[in-house]
């Protein structure tokens, strides 16, 4: 039986893709705005490993020496960055490596939709989300793990999903290697063991393998490892220097401003980190910042609940203003950005910060709005899909609320880039789905 030939919308969408991809490319190549304030520290961190032999963000000649540095960025991208230096003398042949990796992300989602027997595909719809989601190639055109990440992301979802038709022991394997290169991407993942194991755990007892519950295991053994070795670097039990620094700068700030307004917020928040700074010894000092930042959201929980429901909204529904302005060099024009607008006077604050902007460029970052609340949308109703099976929904609805739920407040659009594809797998599931039943009832009557 032979295949069926490719469609015209296959090779018109796979132009499109092709084009952003290469135009974006050769704009950067041009331009060469690589960076990121982020950018620095993983470029700083691949120098001192190269250089030094140390995995650490900062300046190692700083006195006093940033401790939280040792610990701040993982391992896995510096390391990348700097076998691009050793190899071709500049970081950012590093783009290449990423633009493919977005186009397989992207292919990905065809694959995915495959397994959950996709009678065919809205080529059309793809498009545009994808055309109305500039993020995608703009993180590939720059130095940052967003892509890379991306592409751990939807291998965990679609190696999950062969493992459950499969019960192949070999995937499961390849899926704890997964995992652990993710949290040596972005340290938002080493709590992902923990629903992990749940899951397997269910699938170990239904099929009698104990097997998958001893590798469900190792992501955790993983994440002890490697703490303990931070703390033998640092003195303090930790995954990543960033989630303290976050929780402070971000939860604990953003929470404190929202309640108090900008001042007092931050004379509380400066008042913490002034306190931990004072205490000489890295891990006691980093256990008083943690239970300071704590005491403030247990005082605030009614509000910090709601807060962190808002932050989950915006990082969904963020147009990515700072992504353009930044990759087209706009800054200057386009002032403070949506997140400081938004913590200063909440969506108001947005409306008055948008009502300020060029025409086009407001056009422009409401349709992307609208394209990220359809997202939204179809994220909504994606759970109650009856014809899509029930693990695949638990897989991919589980990962995206995973990543979402943790972001918490700091809901920028930078950070639901690696769930983009997920996101296009569940906007396409729901209008084929939703295309289905018209159909259905259309012959009815």
């Amino acid at each position: 039986m032979s295949k069926a030939k490719p469609s015209i919308q296959f090779f018109v969408l796979s132009g499109i893709i092709l084009s952003l991809h290469l135009i974006f490319w050769v704009y950067q190549s041009i331009d060469e705005r690589y960076y990121l304030l982020d950018s620095q520290e993983y470029v700083k961190a691949a120098d001192n490993l190269r250089q030094e032999g140390t995995l650490f963000s900062g300046d190692l000649n700083a006195e006093p020496l940033r401790i939280d540095h040792y610990t701040k960025r993982p391992p896995l991208y510096p390391t990348l960055l700097a076998l691009c230096q050793w190899g071709f003398g500049h970081e950012k042949y590093i783009l290449l490596l990423q633009l493919f990796l977005s186009l397989f992300n992207l292919n990905l989602v065809w694959q995915i939709g495959k397994l959950m027997g996709w009678k065919r595909k809205p080529y059309w719809l793809l498009g545009l989300l994808l055309l109305l989601y500039p993020a995608q190639v703009i993180y590939a055109n720059l130095i940052m793990t967003e892509i890379l990440f991306q592409t751990e992301i939807c291998l965990l979802v679609y190696g999950s999903m062969l493992a459950y038709r499969s019960r192949n022991l070999k995937i499961f394997a390849g899926l704890v290697l997964l995992l652990i290169l993710a949290m040596l991407t972005k340290p938002i993942m080493y709590l992902f063991g923990l629903p992990m194991l749940i899951v397997w755990s269910i699938w170990a007892w239904q099929w009698k393998k104990p097997l998958i519950l001893a590798f469900g295991l190792l992501p955790l053994l993983f994440v002890w490892g490697y703490q303990e070795w931070n703390e033998s670097r640092t003195g303090f039990f930790h995954f990543s220097s960033i989630q303290n620094l976050s929780l402070l700068q971000y939860t604990t700030y953003n929470l404190l401003q929202n309640t108090y307004g900008p001042e007092l917020a931050l004379h509380k928040a400066d008042s913490i980190l002034y306190a931990s700074l004072e205490i000489t010894d890295y891990g006691e000092s980093q256990r008083y910042l943690q239970g300071a930042c704590f005491a403030v959201i247990n005082q605030h929980k009614g509000e910090y609940v709601f807060f962190h429901l808002k932050g989950m909204f915006n990082f969904f529904v963020d147009p990515g203003r700072f992504d353009l302005y930044h990759f087209f060099g706009w800054e200057t024009v386009g002032g403070e950005g949506l997140q400081i607008a938004f913590s200063r006077g909440g969506y108001r604050g947005v409306l008055n910060y948008l009502a300020d902007q060029p025409l086009a460029r407001l056009i422009f970052l409401l349709l992307i709005a609208l394209a990220n609340a359809f997202k939204l949308l179809c994220l909504l109703v994606f759970p109650f899909l009856k014809k899509v099976s029930l693990w695949d929904r638990v897989l991919i609805v589980g990962m995206i609320l995973y990543i979402a739920g943790l972001t918490g407040v700091s809901g920028a659009s930078r950070f639901a880039v690696p769930l983009f594809p997920l996101l296009l797998v569940v906007s396409m599931s729901v209008f084929l789905h939703g295309e289905r039943l018209y159909q259905l009832r259309s012959k009815r009557q």
